[in-house]
């Protein structure tokens, strides 16, 4: 236990109580319920919060750099030069600011550790714990404590209890589903039975079809005695597509919804929403998901492609849910907008999803994604940003280390620790900023569930919020900090795809992209829309073209002068799009080192035609009807 760098404060005072040695020895049963009972005894109103009461500086870790850049600053604001020699009872003020401040970060990190421990426990104990914990606690609790809950009295439902004060931020409600044809239901659907059952002619409007009689689960009633988020775990069914959206994605929703048509989707699809989709909306997107008249680019194009794509325009299985119901109001402000994504992704009904962007392009059936060898082998798959040389706040990636699982937590409640997998991650060895690209998330949820509530945890926090871009790196660090490690990512990080320039070594383009490691050729996806600049002048918009993908050296190969070529993979071109276009290089120099080379790959004339024919589906102009 020596290389332990930090541990939470109720595991030290278990170990200070029972020893180590002794406490092992028990059995786990009997190890839950000591971790629970003992942690009520020390805090009768122990709570996970959001800390909001509580200062945050990740700066106080280095107290040299802290102070130097307050004098520096101090200097600065009051014109003096920084030469000068700081006045004794300024450097005595600045002292006792860091003096507080180091006091209060340290009190938020153990806090947060403490809570991220309180869940690591409560999913070893209670969700994937096969013995019968549920009956063993209620049988043992209520003789053994009188400890007391916010309200005052006495506590009945333990399981009730730890969950509330675990997840304040939960009503014990599921979102509001509405299907495309008005069928409504505040549980989760069985759509795949819904759409058996119409097969055999049966009427689509009864209960039956719209809820599970086995697995309906009311979340709202608080006198069960079972485990409410094991009975939320056990009952999502099902693979589906899962979109977070409001009005303001309109235009994206209709264009990809063309496109899922044209690429044969018939898996289900989730638009899940806070309250912020119109009926007039949800009307719009009903129309282009089930019409009659579907159309497509007519002429060459279509001559070339009909063999290679798929040609029957599946009518889609269109499903809107509100979320509003699920977070409670005091925590609803942290969950707006890109946070909106992980209550989705909590929410959907689905156990199998694929969690898409509104504006995300897929140029494969959905399905395919599925069939990744990652997803095979670990029921999950997550994508790689673009390797840019953006670093991580100061302390960023030690801080996250810090929530990771240690051996304390494998040791006394068999919670593996964390692996040298994860933490040799660029996010980790080299403060990447940007790791995870969460476009697309696929994710088998049940197997996966401990890792969703962290991600969602993760993001109450303002410092583990705020270190990080949105809500991308927060799908993964939520699973390690679980000790779920069986995740994956796709084996490359993003690159672009789009027209080869002149010199047959970069791309141009807006739009971060993603080639399967499987076959180190697929195009699998493009963020971003399918048009060239999204701020172009409405009448001068165009889709991308597509003829070639690179991904460039990596940034630690970085040129710092040369005049054989480009210094760097990644060049923002401020001119072109408000910034948002990037010069991609496959080399660098004068390609003469390996690690100045990266990746490219070439399409052929039949592959280019079919990226144009689903662009200018997802564009909807000049389109031609197929009846």
């Amino acid at each position: 236990m020596k290389n332990v760098t930090h541990i939470s404060k109720h595991y030290q005072y278990l170990i200070d109580r029972y020893g180590i040695g002794n406490f092992t020895q028990i059995p786990k049963l009997e190890r839950c319920y000591l971790y629970f009972k003992e942690l009520y005894e020390q805090d009768e109103s122990w709570q996970m919060s959001s800390l909001d009461h509580i200062n945050y500086d990740g700066g106080i870790y280095n107290p040299k750099q802290w102070m130097k850049e307050r004098v520096e600053r101090w200097n600065r604001d009051n014109k003096r030069n920084k030469n000068d020699t700081l006045l004794s009872p300024v450097f005595k003020s600045l002292q006792q600011e860091y003096n507080y401040i180091s006091e209060q970060t340290r009190l938020y990190d153990s806090e947060i550790l403490a809570s991220v421990t309180h869940m690591r426990v409560f999913n070893s104990c209670f969700l994937e714990n096969t013995l019968d914990t549920e009956e063993y606690m209620n049988n043992l609790w209520k003789p053994m404590t009188k400890a007391e809950n916010n309200e005052g009295q006495n506590i009945t439902n333990i399981f009730r209890d730890i969950e509330t004060r675990l997840f304040p931020w939960f009503t014990n409600e599921l979102p509001e589903f509405t299907r495309w044809n008005g069928t409504r239901t505040t549980a989760f659907p069985d759509i795949d039975g819904i759409l058996r059952t119409e097969a055999d002619t049966v009427d689509p409007n009864t209960d039956e079809l719209v809820t599970r009689s086995k697995n309906n689960i009311k979340l709202e009633k608080r006198n069960d005695s079972k485990c409410l988020m094991k009975k939320l775990r056990d009952s999502f069914i099902g693979r589906g597509i899962v979109i977070s959206a409001s009005d303001k994605h309109l235009n994206d929703l209709l264009s990809l919804l063309r496109l899922l048509r044209s690429l044969g989707n018939t898996l289900p699809i989730e638009i899940m929403h806070n309250g912020d989709i119109s009926e007039k909306s949800q009307e719009a997107l009903v129309e282009v998901a089930r019409t009659d008249d579907f159309k497509v680019p007519d002429g060459h194009l279509l001559d070339i492609v009909k063999d290679h794509v798929s040609m029957e325009f599946p009518k889609q299985e269109l499903w809107f849910a509100s979320t509003t119901p699920c977070i409670s109001k005091e925590y609803q402000g942290v969950f707006g907008t890109w946070a909106n994504k992980l209550v989705a992704s909590l929410f959907s009904s689905f156990d199998e999803m694929l969690l898409i962007d509104a504006d995300t392009v897929l140029l494969t059936n959905p399905n395919v994604l599925f069939e990744h060898s990652a997803y095979n082998k670990t029921k999950s798959l997550f994508f790689k940003d673009r390797a840019l040389d953006k670093k991580l706040p100061q302390f960023g990636a030690n801080f996250f280390k810090m929530l990771m699982p240690s051996i304390i937590d494998e040791t006394l409640y068999g919670i593996p620790e964390v692996s040298q997998e994860i933490l040799q991650r660029e996010f980790f060895t080299k403060d990447f900023n940007h790791y995870m690209e969460s476009g697309v998330v696929l994710m088998e949820k049940s197997s996966h569930f401990l890792g969703a509530l962290m991600s969602m945890q993760l993001n109450i926090w303002s410092p583990s919020r705020n270190m990080v871009h949105g809500d991308k790196e927060l799908f993964w660090l939520g699973q390690s900090a679980a000790g779920l490690q069986s995740h994956e990512f796709n084996g490359f990080w993003s690159g672009s795809a789009g027209m080869l320039n002149e010199d047959q070594n970069s791309i141009s383009s807006t739009h971060p992209s993603h080639i399967s490691s499987d076959d180190g050729h697929t195009l699998l996806w493009v963020n971003s829309g399918f048009i060239d600049c999204k701020f172009d002048p409405e009448d001068k918009v165009v889709s991308s073209r597509i003829n070639a993908f690179i991904i460039p050296p990596m940034p630690e190969f970085y040129l710092e002068d040369t005049h054989t070529g480009p210094t760097e993979g990644w060049v923002m071109n401020f001119n072109i799009c408000k910034g948002y276009s990037f010069s991609t290089y496959y080399t660098i120099g004068n390609a003469s080192d390996t690690n100045h080379i990266g990746y490219k790959v070439t399409y052929n004339e039949t592959e280019t035609a079919i990226f144009d024919y689903y662009g200018k589906i997802w564009l909807g102009r000049n389109l031609t009807s197929m009846s």
